[in-house]
């Protein structure tokens, strides 16, 4: 039970890092790792938590990187003093809301680049406006 609780609060340390601070922890966990290695015998063996602790680090790294290559890929995608033109097809039919209708998109370029090609976003209208399944539609923000 104890390895889960790291694994899992290491998780969500290299999250917070990379999301609220935008900092790749992973030179300071080796500058760490490094200075644990040259102080060892001044420092209280860890015992029994060495997995555990092993574990939690390589957590906060996987999670520190998978975040700050999202952050990194939808800043890139998105930058608000940026025009945007969205290329797609409807592959849904309309779902009602109670002010809104939901269409499901599927991307075919963005920004006339295809790399986004099958990516799906959801658009919502005012109910006044229909748009009908298999229909393509042009957006620009």
């Amino acid at each position: 039970m104890r390895p889960l609780i790291f694994m899992t609060v290491g998780y969500i340390i290299g999250f917070i890092w990379g999301l609220y601070f935008n900092i790749n922890i992973v030179p300071i966990i080796f500058l760490l790792i490094f200075i644990l290695y040259v102080f060892r015998k001044k420092i209280v063996k860890l015992g029994k938590y060495k997995t555990s602790l092993a574990l939690m680090i390589i957590f906060m790294i996987i999670s520190n990187i998978q975040t700050l290559y999202l952050e990194n890929k939808f800043s890139t995608l998105y930058q608000d003093n940026q025009e945007i033109e969205i290329i797609g097809v409807i592959t849904k039919e309309g779902q009602e809301k109670e002010y809104r209708i939901e269409y499901e998109i599927k991307v075919e370029s963005i920004n006339g680049d295809e790399k986004y090609k099958n990516t799906k976003l959801i658009l919502y209208v005012k109910n006044k406006e229909k748009i009908e399944y298999g229909k393509k539609v042009k957006l620009i923000r």
